[in-house]
């Protein structure tokens, strides 16, 4: 599926700013679910890969003290191999010394029980469809579900 392709450097749209309005990320966000195998197309510290939370909402103090750059760029391999990961933590670590503490030994040992499968592919499925690829059509209806339909709208 295409979206794991967004680690990959030589793509187009690889270096653009592209501003997701709220609504949509959310509701990407709720759709998204993400198996990591080989951990190659997997983002460390943004993508939903820790029991469908990101680093941000697991260890938000810690994630403060993690460069934008790193936080773009760091796929699970990566950040995996040889423990990488500790060494994305830079800047000041003020007041909640102790909470980042907290938070770094809880990433610690979350990952220290996540075995990357090598011959295994990361996948990104789509919960919205059967076949769990990502559709135009199933994010649309996606954000009308709960909401009235008028009938007579035909008439009118």
């Amino acid at each position: 599926m295409a979206l794991g392709t967004k680690t990959d450097v030589e793509r187009l749209c690889a270096g653009l700013s592209i501003s997701i309005p709220y609504k949509a990320r959310v509701l990407f966000d709720m759709a998204m679910n993400v198996v990591v195998g080989n951990g190659d197309k997997i983002l460390f510290w943004s993508d939903r890969w820790l029991d469908g939370l990101t680093m941000a909402e697991m260890t938000p103090n810690l994630f403060r003290a993690i460069p934008k750059r790193t936080v773009k760029r760091n796929t699970v391999a990566h950040a995996l191999f040889g423990r990488s990961w500790v060494r994305d933590v830079k800047g000041a670590l003020t007041v909640q010394a102790v909470q980042v503490l907290f938070e770094y030994l809880q990433v610690w040992d979350f990952v220290e029980e996540v075995v990357l499968q090598p011959d295994g592919p990361d996948q990104f499925r789509w919960k919205l469809t059967q076949d769990g690829c990502y559709s135009s059509k199933s994010a649309y209806e996606a954000f009308f579900v709960g909401s009235t339909k008028f009938g007579p709208w035909k008439r009118i």
